[in-house]
């Protein structure tokens, strides 16, 4: 049975719920404008077409919203720390976890704008990726602390 999680960050969404609702809100806009257009312009004939497109472009915003908000939510990223490991999910296939006493250190490199997860066997895992909640060298301080305590043999409570 796995360690209960002390502390977690999701990936930071803000960006793509922006802009998700923002183009459902805009093709609402967009969709009474044309119904508008079609009632303001029916004597010309322009009303049989105009106000039937307007009307599915109207209920074509919340459907964008809805689907888009879907496929942003249905992916799970995120970075736990547990008490035996950090654990990596990046959303596709089982998460990686990477035990205390198998990593070298955690450190926040400026050039790649990343958290440097080093363990003390293979490639180096870089999370360039921006978390809710915490910046990034806030995220890497309180990781290679959570690490040393590991290292010391003293309880981990919490990030």
């Amino acid at each position: 049975m796995a360690a209960p999680i002390l502390a977690h960050w999701r990936l930071d969404q803000r960006r793509g719920f922006t802009r998700v609702l923002g183009q459902g809100a805009l093709l609402v806009a967009i969709g009474c404008a044309v119904v508008g257009a079609g009632l303001f312009f029916r004597a010309r004939g322009v009303g049989h077409w105009a106000i039937p497109l307007g009307v599915f472009i109207v209920a074509a915003g919340p459907l964008r919203a809805i689907i888009g908000m879907h496929r942003l939510l249905v992916v799970e990223t995120y970075l736990a720390v547990r008490a035996d490991a950090l654990v990596w999910s990046a959303g596709t296939g089982a998460p990686l976890e990477l035990p205390w006493d198998a990593l070298r250190a955690v450190a926040w490199d400026e050039a790649r704008a990343a958290v440097v997860v080093e363990p003390r066997e293979g490639e180096p895992l870089l999370l360039a990726q921006r978390f809710d909640g915490v910046t990034g060298p806030e995220l890497a301080r309180r990781l290679e602390q959570v690490r040393k305590r590991a290292a010391l043999g003293l309880q981990i409570t919490a990030a």
